[in-house]
């Protein structure tokens, strides 16, 4: 059972541990271009001062413009690195890798010469400064992996390494925007990843299929990986995003159409897909382990998915998230429902012998402007999947 913090006797009275809303309500944040950090109820886990501070969050993609006024404050660092020296001081096997990895050059400087990966960024842990865009976990620690290129696609070594980059040099959390079909390199990144602790988020693509690509896919069989599809601001799954069917996938949905983030360069823009719909519930999980850091990933999985009382209209997932009731189960509140992880999968073994491609997946692309319904431009799927 997970611990429940003792109150705190000048506070106001416990909320019902029954209760839909645990948190009190809160007048909704922002503007327009907000209406996602309030659909998820994120602005309710704020004011109970949980921010996702202290949790590491790999965006593994195209990279990140880490100088970006929104991001800059809140990039890792890599304590055991010294800068420019030309010596790998903390023996993980990067030189200099004071900030993340580019497995793409591979280099020490992973920046996003896409935008994509700026994108999912911002969308986790943008700045709370008044302009701009505002992540849902605006206190997380931004962990830069450089997996895929200017075009937005990748090896499955690129990725699985990315993957295991993270998990090696202390990401609490992975999100990976991104996909193709099944390849045993990758799915064994992630069983390292859940034997070590860390949880996944995934997007489910955007071919309008019955059932999500891969990895997302994987959330049927590994315990710390979660499939996420994309909904709007009205309530409706969007007409790309990939369902579960009969994949058995563990899904939810979170916004994903038109949502507004931080591109390279101090410029912002929308962008569509459940690769925008991923980073949410990154976030989310953000807020939900700076609210209980001990929180095992197949227990933070179900808290969320258990919590995902939005109604979705025309999806099959587990409905649309909602971070309030996630963050108050992390906390206590009808704790016995939330499972501890079970024993992990074995891990088998890292070949990297796949030279298939990665699609990163947004439908819209024309960044920097509102994406209207006649301009559908699928990068995820039809560039080649996973071998």
């Amino acid at each position: 059972e997970l611990d429940r913090p003792l109150p705190d006797p000048t506070s106001d009275p416990a909320p019902d541990p029954g209760a839909d809303e645990p948190f009190r309500d809160v007048d909704d944040f922002g503007g327009a271009n907000d209406w996602n950090v309030n659909s998820i109820n994120a602005p309710e886990v704020w004011a109970e001062g949980y921010t996702g501070e202290g949790v590491v969050v790999a965006v593994v993609d195209t990279g990140v413009d880490a100088s970006h006024r929104e991001l800059s404050s809140s990039i890792w660092v890599n304590q055991g690195e010294i800068a420019g020296n030309g010596i790998d001081d903390d023996v993980n096997g990067f030189v200099d890798d004071t900030w993340g990895w580019d497995f793409v050059a591979g280099d020490n400087s992973p920046t996003d010469l896409n935008g994509h990966g700026t994108h999912v960024a911002g969308t986790i842990a943008a700045a709370n400064n008044g302009y701009g865009a505002t992540g849902v976990a605006f206190d997380a620690t931004i962990m830069p992996v450089r997996v895929l290129d200017t075009s937005g696609t990748g090896s499955s070594y690129d990725v699985a390494a990315g993957i295991r980059y993270a998990v090696d040099n202390g990401a609490d959390v992975i999100t990976v925007s991104l996909g193709g079909s099944y390849n045993s390199t990758l799915r064994a990144a992630l069983s390292y990843a859940e034997q070590q602790g860390v949880f996944v988020v995934a997007a489910a693509g955007n071919e309008a299929d019955a059932t999500p690509g891969y990895p997302a896919a994987f959330s049927a069989s590994l315990t710390n990986v979660l499939s996420v599809g994309a909904h709007d601001s009205a309530g409706a799954v969007a007409w790309f995003s990939n369902g579960v069917g009969g994949s058995g996938a563990v899904q939810v949905d979170a916004p994903g159409v038109n949502i507004y983030s931080t591109l390279p360069g101090n410029r912002y823009g929308y962008l569509s897909g459940s690769s925008m719909a991923a980073p949410h519930v990154a976030g989310l999980a953000a807020l939900a382990l700076s609210a209980n850091p001990g929180l095992a990933p197949e227990a933070l999985r179900t808290l969320i998915v258990d919590g995902a009382d939005r109604s979705i209209a025309g999806t099959d997932s587990s409905g649309g998230v909602n971070s309030a009731v996630a963050v108050a189960r992390a906390l206590g509140y009808t704790a016995t429902t939330v499972g501890q992880t079970s024993a992990a999968s074995a891990v088998a073994t890292f070949n990297g012998s796949s030279a298939a491609r990665l699609a990163a997946d947004h439908v819209f692309s024309e960044l920097g402007q509102v994406p209207d319904a006649t301009r559908r431009f699928r990068l995820f799927g039809g560039l080649g999947g996973l071998g």
